[in-house]
């Protein structure tokens, strides 16, 4: 499955403290996995939600020159996937990686069914 979504906000953006009722996400956040989502059920190429273990692979590219942390993103896009159907659940990811790859909006997500290496070898 492979399909491309947009930058996510920061990470000090996602969630919200509300009094009387803790920790929420953010309308930012929210907003963002509501567009995002739409985005991804529109693509051709998405292929099928993945069943059980996954392996991730994030190519992202940078909005501009600033030094930034590509593993703050990470837990945007994988709620998204989530929120999206692609998987079932977060939990099942078994490998992930993410690399930078130009300079744009768009990061491109490649999700495929997980085989580790001890289910190859037939023991």
């Amino acid at each position: 499955m492979k399909f491309w979504v947009y930058y996510p906000p920061s990470a000090n953006r996602l969630y919200r403290a509300v009094p009387n009722r803790g920790v929420i996400k953010s309308a930012e956040y929210r907003q963002y996995l509501l567009e995002n989502t739409w985005l991804i059920k529109t693509q051709k190429d998405k292929g099928h939600p993945i069943k059980g273990a996954y392996e991730i692979h994030y190519s992202i590219q940078r909005p501009d020159k600033r030094k930034r942390d590509i593993d703050n993103l990470l837990k945007p896009l994988n709620d998204l996937i989530v929120d999206a159907g692609c998987v079932e659940d977060d939990s099942l990811c078994e490998k992930i990686t993410a690399e930078w790859n130009g300079t744009g909006n768009a990061i491109t997500v490649t999700i495929t069914q997980f085989t580790s290496l001890s289910d190859s070898s037939g023991s």
